[in-house]
């Protein structure tokens, strides 16, 4: 994944890359995660099914259960990363996710609205 990622500008980045070589986003420092989130996002819009699971990471990633420490933790780091525009086009994001598909897995896209509206 380090190998894939390196030196990538993530405006070149597709649906199919992130599939193929990000679907651990985990493993991204959270600053690498920022960076590279705008490619998530995008693709998550114009090309869900090429994105596939990556989608769902990215409502893991945003909504985690509060009793996930690792996630929570992560999130908080996340938060910090990102400046307020950038926070709110990760909170657009969620509530088009929500209309496009109203059923929430375990409420994680509900939490990441939650999570990021007290953010911008």
């Amino acid at each position: 994944m380090a190998d894939f990622f390196k030196g990538k500008d993530w405006r070149d980045l597709k649906g199919r890359d992130l599939r193929q070589h990000g679907d651990n986003d985990a493993l991204f420092t959270v600053s690498a995660y920022c960076y590279f989130l705008p490619a998530y996002l995008i693709a998550a819009i114009s090309d869900p099914k090429a994105l596939d699971v990556c989608v769902d990471h990215l409502t893991y990633r945003f909504g985690p259960k509060v009793d996930e420490e690792w996630g929570t933790q992560r999130l908080a780091g996340i938060r910090t990363e990102l400046n307020v525009a950038e926070t709110r086009v990760a909170l657009e994001y969620f509530r088009f996710a929500m209309h496009r598909e109203p059923r929430d897995f375990d409420g994680f896209c509900q939490r990441a609205i939650q999570n990021l509206e007290g953010c911008t």
